[in-house]
């Protein structure tokens, strides 16, 4: 049986009313009245209307470009064409010619706020043929780019406090636009075909049933990418694109459907691309975004947006008053060569023969050298099915850090040895929807945050050479063993080498968790850390033990105190922590203390750091239970030994939280806010006890 011949225009319905998806701004807009002369200057009509340069004094005499040959040989079809190594010469000159399907007179020529006739012609019938909208009143309008064409779009759908749905992990820019705009995001999750239509519905169904919702307008926008997802690949299949478009449906919704990686399918059988959704959409609720970026030259600056009629006067109406349309000069070469050198079917074969064949093979490439360069206990990834992407994830769990470390940290610290061993992935974080603390500034990549579940990097295969891509993927691969087995972070401050790898290998390939000093950096700093500390609170506690001589213990105790300061101050902060602080003297006899600290973009060994900060708080707070214990029982002679403990002990403290921002906020908190901090007394207190710590401190070291 053969299948039902394509419903004619006639047949097709017309796009419903959605005039009421206008923004405040959409429906204010009005065509420029000045604009609305355009059509009718043509002809004999003689113009003193328009503000419009003369020719003359264009210094542009010509237009001229080499492109590839699209054109078939004598007695060859564009279906029997293979060969594109061949070149054209396509010249636009500046006065209308028969021959010639522009002119700079007019491409340069102020002009209607939907780009030159022929080119936008070409676009129009580009979509027809290759997407069949299925109602009657639909049009296309040029863009300068699917970035322009969004920011347009979602002032023409949104205003002020709005939110939109888009994809878990999305196009950053996109949300970068919103953010401006006041226009806020909710994040639909994602499967590996993209955006899942049970998530998208069950957000919908329960709307409102979230306090925070109670006073919120259900979302009326969807943004997604349904075709080589950036960042992830994926794809969606012709199922999952009728179920979002129902979902759309069954609650009145509109798609904004971004789709530059359309025609970098790599499984195109049979010359039949994948159906897009405004290919399914009868409403005209569908809005698609295309470009000439990713087929052609993103230097361009030209893209089309297909949508209903109603939304496209809207369009046209924006353009008119801000670019007014794509510059003239791409325009006028675009349109030479589509139109006049390789029409439609010579565009569509440019595609299928050169865009995408040529991104297969990359694709094909880049996934061949990280399989062959990373352990796949690593690292994963989705064989992409169209686009420019592969979405690696890092299988932390394997990290013998795993149980210790929080993810971001781990990420962090991988991508840092990424980068300082050569090789640039994006990030996870970068494409995920959650909110991001307030003092991250995306732009330092070096100190970028991760968030919990962000444990991917994006690679594109779209630029690097062939060799560059090997290379690359043998370097990362290199970088993720190398991050596996040591856990000493290559971006640690002073970093010395770890000794304990043979063992450590060992226990993780026996199952068992590493012991605390195999995960320390420094392990006989970290002793030494608490040594001299313990010994000193042991001696105090147990010497009666062994002899009734006070003076004995107190010189063991201030022996083991003295010791223990100076390893903190001098050696265990600067090795386990980066911290540094000193004292010196004036003339006039007064102490300043100087401080010094890592660079905060050199991450810290998490065992090291924790260990270091609760031996140095717990050493005072044993000491000041020993002092109260002394008054209780009234041996005041062992308040001398508390004493010194104390002093020497409060130094460090109060030298190190002034080095750390994290350490001072913890001391403010605590222990430091009620003997150091506060106002009036306590404050006096305060800088007494600090001053008295500095003197006895400084004239001692």
């Amino acid at each position: 049986m053969s299948p039902a011949p394509a419903p004619s225009a006639s047949q097709l319905p017309m796009a419903k009313d959605f005039s009421k998806f206008l923004s405040v701004e959409g429906a204010a807009r009005k065509k420029s009245p000045l604009k609305s002369l355009l059509p009718i200057m043509k002809g004999d009509l003689i113009s003193l209307g328009g503000g419009l340069p003369h020719p003359s004094t264009f210094p542009f005499h010509s237009l001229s470009a080499q492109i590839t040959s699209m054109r078939p040989a004598a007695g060859e079809t564009h279906q029997q064409k293979t060969k594109t190594d061949s070149s054209d010469l396509v010249t636009v000159p500046l006065a209308p010619q028969p021959d010639k399907i522009e002119s700079l007179t007019t491409s340069l020529q102020y002009g209607t706020g939907t780009g030159i006739k022929s080119l936008r012609d070409f676009c129009r019938e580009h979509v027809r043929s290759m997407h069949l909208p299925q109602y009657q009143d639909w049009d296309v309008i040029l863009s300068a780019g699917n970035t322009d064409a969004f920011s347009k779009v979602i002032g023409l759908l949104c205003n002020r406090g709005d939110k939109i749905f888009v994809e878990e992990w999305t196009y950053p820019t996109a949300l970068e636009t919103l953010d401006p705009l006041g226009v806020g995001h909710i994040a639909v999750e994602m499967d590996g075909e993209g955006m899942t239509a049970t998530g998208l519905r069950r957000l919908l169904d329960n709307w409102g049933s979230n306090p925070e919702q109670a006073n919120e307008a259900k979302p009326r926008v969807v943004y997604l990418i349904p075709t080589g997802q950036n960042p992830t690949g994926a794809t969606m299949s012709v199922k999952r694109r009728m179920d979002i478009l129902s979902v759309a449906q069954d609650h009145d919704l509109i798609l904004i459907e971004d789709d530059p990686y359309y025609y970098l399918q790599f499984h195109v059988e049979g010359g039949s691309w994948m159906p897009s959704l405004l290919s399914m959409d009868t409403d005209g609720r569908v809005i698609r975004l295309d470009t000439f970026s990713k087929t052609l030259a993103p230097g361009c600056r030209v893209g089309y947006i297909s949508m209903n009629a109603r939304f496209c006067d809207t369009m046209q109406y924006h353009n008119e008053v801000t670019i007014q349309q794509p510059s003239g000069f791409s325009q006028a070469i675009l349109a030479e060569m589509l139109v006049s050198h390789w029409g439609q079917e010579g565009y569509t074969r440019y595609l299928t023969d050169n865009v995408r064949t040529e991104y297969l093979k990359r694709s094909q490439h880049l996934q061949k050298a990280l399989r062959t360069h990373l352990n796949p206990k690593q690292a994963s990834f989705i064989e992409p099915s169209a686009g420019m992407f592969i979405w690696i994830k890092i299988q932390l769990d394997q990290h013998p850090r795993y149980k210790t470390v929080k993810d971001s940290v781990l990420m962090l610290e991988l991508f840092q040895k990424s980068v300082k061993n050569g090789v640039l992935m994006v990030p996870g974080w970068q494409f995920s929807c959650k909110p991001k603390p307030q003092d991250v500034d995306p732009a330092d990549v070096m100190n970028c945050w991760f968030d919990e579940d962000a444990n991917y990097l994006r690679a594109t295969f779209a630029y690097a050479s062939f060799e560059q891509m090997a290379e690359a993927s043998a370097r990362f691969g290199h970088t993720a063993t190398t991050d596996r087995q040591n856990l000493l972070s290559d971006a640690q401050p002073m970093g010395a080498s770890n000794t304990n790898n043979n063992t450590l290998e060992a226990d993780l390939e026996a199952g068992g968790q590493p012991s605390i000093l195999k995960q320390s950096s420094h392990p006989v700093c970290l002793i030494f850390h608490f040594l001299f500390r313990i010994g000193a609170i042991w001696t105090y506690f147990f010497g009666t033990w062994f002899t009734d001589n006070f003076v004995l213990i107190f010189v063991l105790c201030v022996l083991l105190l003295v010791f223990d300061f100076w390893t903190v101050k001098n050696v265990s902060g600067r090795l386990l922590v980066g911290l540094r602080w000193w004292s010196e003297n004036k003339e006039d006899g007064s102490t300043t203390w100087l401080f010094e600290s890592r660079d905060p973009s050199r991450p810290l060994n998490p065992v090291d750091s924790r260990l270091f900060w609760t031996g140095l708080y717990v050493a005072p707070a044993i000491w000041t239970v020993f002092g109260i214990l002394c008054i209780l029982t009234f041996k005041l002679t062992w308040l001398v030994i508390v004493a010194v403990a104390l002093a020497l002990n409060m130094a460090n403290v109060i030298g190190y939280t002034q080095c750390d921002k994290d350490a001072k906020q913890k001391w403010a908190s605590g222990f430091a806010s009620n003997m150091l901090g506060g106002s009036g007394a306590g404050g006096l207190m305060g800088g007494l006890m600090s001053r008295g710590i500095t003197r006895m401190a400084g004239s001692m070291f």
